[in-house]
């Protein structure tokens, strides 16, 4: 992320301490820059956790689309397709539980 790096820099200049700058000006602003790193990560955390959540959404509802097709294309074969081993009821499920 550049803007944790532009602000983690930022944070270690200002906790040097140059002259004209005194302790109190040195405290501030590293404590200012500190409440940006904490927002950062705070906000690194809020979007990650969003993302991961819409991403095992999307996947479930993409696999429940799939099983449903599957499931209604299975219910319009003819009585005589399931009389195949491959395409036992057992097999069928478990390839409905398993592919999708």
């Amino acid at each position: 992320m550049p803007i944790f790096a532009i602000v983690l820099m930022k944070e270690l200049f200002a906790m040097n301490i140059f002259p004209g700058h005194g302790p109190d000006e040195v405290r501030s602003d590293s404590d200012l820059y500190c409440l940006y790193i904490l927002l950062i990560a705070f906000g690194s955390f809020l979007f990650g956790l969003i993302g991961k959540y819409s991403f095992g959404l999307i996947g479930e509802n993409v696999t429940l689309r799939i099983r449903q097709l599957l499931y209604s294309k299975i219910l319009t074969k003819n009585i005589g397709w399931f009389d195949d081993k491959e395409n036992a009821p057992g097999v069928l499920s478990a390839s409905m539980a398993s592919d999708a």
